[in-house]
């Protein structure tokens, strides 16, 4: 069992959005500056993206919840 309270969850899951927001403009500006394996750095961060805002909504939405 954790010890985290709600107020926990909905700073981490808010801490996980800003990380999905670095990941997804570093991965757009990315890109443009280097050469060769842009595509395959600019897929990774969208997935990285797609992770980080999903696990950050999913935990605000438990600290919702459970507050």
């Amino acid at each position: 069992m954790s010890n985290f309270s709600p107020k926990s969850y909905q700073e981490v899951g808010r801490a996980f959005i800003n990380i999905a927001t670095a990941t997804f403009i570093l991965g757009t500006i990315q890109p443009i500056f280097s050469g060769k394996f842009s595509l395959i750095v600019a897929f990774g961060s969208l997935f990285l993206f797609g992770t980080f805002l999903y696990v950050g909504i999913k935990l605000i939405d438990r600290g919702e919840r459970d507050g």
